[in-house]
């Protein structure tokens, strides 16, 4: 007897919703905190917010996102041997002080140079135009004439608050390497000549101003998924009894009723594959959240594998691959992955 009740439609609403759910928290984290543009162009006082265990959640974050931004592969900075990433960058300029190299703006510059800086690059700031080189004797008598008229040059730039926005903030909550900073600083100082020298030789220069011109705002409206409307309460329906088959007609015969019984050689059955994305592995590496942060969340689907295709049907094509889709699922909180639980 199969039964059907108002609970059912219920079940497959908050089932539907919940997978929704986990699709919009995908979208939302690779175009906010997943997105470079987006971590850099955060306004100063969000880098420096104090969640309520009076930690930088905001930018905790971020940082991976940044770390993965290398200098003078990802950004280029008038350093040429640049070995920064983008969030050491940030942090630089939340202590203040403006010392080191600073970014640049290279969209000024010939498409081919852009398309390869590395190669095209002469000096601090100076690249070279392909399409105008001189070859050898020109870059010579270019040393003595003092015009290159293949060179270009990049415009240094600031992509980050204006430096010291976060000073006091970096002191206290960053101590070592704020006190590190400070007695390297009175160390140089105390070395005979070496800080006369650096005040002579060191050309103080103005911290640059915020440019967000290289960063669009495309996040205002992300394509999130609507959600089903659930029901608040459930009506009782009575049960439907599953009635047996009748022979429609002009095709009947004999035996239409009765249990089919499969007779002959069967397919092979397929070896078991330890590929992850395997519906019976799947189950066995990851499980449901537990029900306490996601109230009956667990319950609207069978399983982990569920889950997963649930929000894979809701993705656009092509949007994540299977592994991203299921790092961003475990990252999120809606799968568990029980290899990564202390025994």
């Amino acid at each position: 007897m199969v039964t059907f009740t108002a609970a059912d439609d219920r079940r497959q609403s908050y089932k539907a919703n919940q997978s929704r759910r986990a699709v919009n928290a995908a979208r939302q984290r690779k175009a906010t905190v997943g997105n470079v543009d987006w971590a850099m162009s955060r306004p100063a006082d969000w880098y420096t917010e104090l969640d309520d265990q009076e930690e930088l959640s905001n930018l905790r974050s971020i940082k991976d996102t940044l770390v993965n931004q290398q200098g003078n592969r990802d950004f280029w900075t008038t350093d040429q041997d640049e070995s920064r990433n983008a969030y050491q960058m940030l942090m630089n300029q939340m202590k203040g002080g403006d010392r080191g190299a600073r970014m640049m703006d290279l969209r000024g510059l010939p498409a081919a140079t852009q398309a390869n800086p590395n190669r095209y690059r002469r000096g601090r700031t100076m690249f070279q135009d392909p399409s105008k080189a001189q070859g050898f004797f020109g870059d010579v008598g270019s040393l003595f004439s003092g015009n290159n008229r293949a060179a270009v040059y990049a415009d240094e730039y600031n992509p980050f608050p204006k430096a010291g926005f976060g000073e006091q903030v970096y002191k206290d909550k960053f101590p070592i390497a704020s006190g590190l900073g400070s007695l390297m600083e009175t160390a140089e100082n105390f070395i005979p000549g070496i800080g006369m020298a650096k005040r002579m030789l060191t050309r103080e220069r103005e911290p640059l101003e915020r440019d967000l011109s290289y960063a669009p705002n495309p996040y205002d409206e992300l394509p999130m998924l609507e959600f089903e409307d659930e029901l608040e309460t459930i009506a009782e329906t009575p049960f439907i009894e599953e009635e047996p088959l009748i022979s429609p007609p002009g095709i009947a015969y004999p035996g239409y009723n009765d249990p089919v019984t499969l007779m002959g050689d069967l397919p092979p059955i397929e070896p078991e594959t330890e590929e992850i994305f395997n519906e019976e592995v799947f189950n066995k590496v990851f499980t449901l959240p537990d029900s306490t942060g996601f109230t009956n969340f667990p319950y609207a689907f069978e399983g982990p594998w569920d889950l997963f295709e649930a929000a894979k049907e809701n993705m656009e094509t092509n949007e994540f691959t299977d592994q991203e889709l299921l790092d961003l699922l475990i990252r999120t909180g809606y799968l568990v992955d029980d290899t990564l639980e202390e025994k």
